[in-house]
């Protein structure tokens, strides 16, 4: 289940344990942070004043995707050695659900005016 939700300023697209951090900072730019979980391994941090700003929402919303990317790229490839804390199952879900989320938040959308 993939779900969006506000708390405070920093919006967040999750599922039960992989999240991507939004945070939006008073002149306007926004912050981006991941947590994640692939097993009994994950970690994570949350939008920081001390990140790079992202000047747009849906380039903030890029990035979250492309870091969960990253680590689920890396969690495969540690799965080979290690399947307690890197579990091929769950990263090929996980790879399923960001597809989706990736689809939902960055594709073109066809309207219609009628």
């Amino acid at each position: 289940e993939i779900s969006e939700c506000l708390v405070g300023s920093e919006m967040c697209i999750r599922d039960s344990f992989n999240t991507i951090h939004i945070g939006q900072s008073v002149d306007g730019t926004y912050a981006v942070a991941i947590d994640w979980c692939t097993g009994t391994a994950g970690g994570g941090s949350h939008p920081s004043v001390w990140d790079e700003p992202v000047r747009d929402y849906k380039e903030a919303i890029r990035q979250g995707i492309r870091l969960l990317e990253q680590q689920y790229n890396k969690a495969e490839r540690w799965s080979v050695s290690d399947r307690s804390n890197y579990n091929p199952k769950v990263i090929r879900s996980l790879k399923g659900k960001l597809l989706e989320i990736k689809r939902k938040y960055t594709q073109p959308r066809q309207l219609s005016l009628f």
